[in-house]
């Protein structure tokens, strides 16, 4: 039984740590100051994705920890926009050279193992830490985030640019309603 366990937990371990050199690598910003990209964020934009998907809109705060980055998401949900899922995760970084790449997990328990994460990674960042474009090196996720709920056109359209550079399809991004 021991054996069993072993090879289960072996097994769920190399799937999570799962190796993107399939992938072209995307790129990041050189350098994030994790003091300043701290606080509250509100998702403007994004790729579709299993977890949002009874959210209509979507604001995540960040609190930086002795050895990791507190997730806090809340979702308004899209059937009873006055109901609000929270869900809260763990991010650890995942280069800290450079602070843009981290892995989140929002799986319980395992979440403080590191297990489950997914890539979390920082292409464009605002100078002043306004607005930030979010991508996996999978091309499965993106996110346009911003301090504010709303982000002018111009800056979604020259992240959105920067997305497709990167490999990302720009046709899949999905404008999310703006937060009241």
């Amino acid at each position: 039984m021991k054996l069993v366990a072993m090879i289960t937990l072996l097994s769920v371990t190399l799937l999570n740590f799962k190796t993107t050199w399939a992938f072209d690598p995307i790129e990041t910003v050189p350098y994030v100051n994790l003091e300043e990209y701290m606080g509250s964020w509100f998702e403007i934009a994004r790729y579709e994705n299993r977890f949002e998907k009874k959210c209509q809109a979507v604001k995540v705060n960040y609190q930086l920890k002795n050895s990791y980055i507190l997730v806090l998401n809340e979702c308004i949900t899209k059937n009873s926009p006055s109901k609000i899922i929270k869900l809260e995760g763990i991010a650890f970084v995942n280069d800290p050279q450079t602070n843009a790449k981290l892995k989140v997990s929002f799986t319980p328990i395992f979440k403080y193992l590191g297990l489950f994460a997914g890539d979390y990674w920082i292409m464009e960042l605002d100078p002043d830490y306004q607005y930030a474009l979010i991508g996996s090196p999978d091309l499965k996720y993106l996110w346009i985030i911003s301090r504010t709920p709303t982000l002018s056109g111009n800056i979604i359209e020259r992240l959105a640019d920067i997305a497709e550079n990167n490999g990302f399809n720009r046709d899949k991004i999905i404008m999310n309603p703006i937060w009241n």
